[in-house]
C-alpha cells in the first residue's frame, strides 16, 4: 500500500479510537449536555489559567462574539464564571466552576486512558519513538 494511504487509514483509525473514548467521557451524567467544541473552550481556559475573553478568542482564532456567545452559554451552564479582573475592572476574566473543573478532569481522564491504552501496545522504544514522531508533526504546524 502507498504511504500516503497507509498513513490515512491510519490516522482515521487512531481518530475513531480516540472518538470512542471521547464519545465514552461525553455520554457520562456530567459531560452529556456538553459539545466537543464547548469541552475544548473549557480546556483552554484550563490551559490559560484566568484567561480574559480576548485572551480566549485569540487562543482559539474566533471572533471575540463567537467567544462571548460561547462563554455565555457555559456560564448559563454552570460551568464557568467570569469576574472582573483586578487591574481593570472593565475585564472580565473566567474561571472554571467545580463543574467546569469536574468536567475538564473527566474529559482529560479520556484522554489519559487512550494514551495508556497505546502505551500498553507498545515497548518503552517504540513509545518513544511514537512521541518523538508526533512531536515532530506537531512542530510543523
Amino acid at each position: 500500500m502507498e504511504p500516503r494511504k497507509a498513513l490515512v487509514d491510519v490516522v482515521e483509525k487512531i481518530s475513531s479510537m480516540m472518538g470512542e473514548f471521547e464519545d465514552k467521557a461525553l455520554n457520562s451524567d456530567e459531560l452529556s449536555d456538553l459539545t466537543v467544541r464547548q469541552l475544548y473552550y473549557l480546556d483552554i481556559v484550563k490551559k490559560l489559567s484566568y484567561p480574559t475573553f480576548t485572551d480566549l478568542s485569540e487562543e482559539i482564532g474566533v471572533t471575540k462574539p463567537t467567544i462571548t456567545t460561547a462563554v455565555n452559554k457555559l456560564i448559563k451552564q454552570g460551568y464557568l464564571k467570569k469576574v472582573h479582573s483586578i487591574e481593570d475592572r472593565r475585564v472580565y476574566n473566567l474561571l472554571l466552576t467545580e463543574a467546569g473543573k469536574r468536567v475538564v478532569d473527566i474529559h482529560d481522564k479520556a484522554h489519559n486512558d487512550f494514551a495508556l491504552m497505546i502505551s500498553n501496545c507498545l515497548n518503552d522504544q517504540e513509545l518513544n519513538k511514537v512521541v518523538e514522531i508526533f512531536t515532530k508533526v506537531i512542530d510543523c504546524q
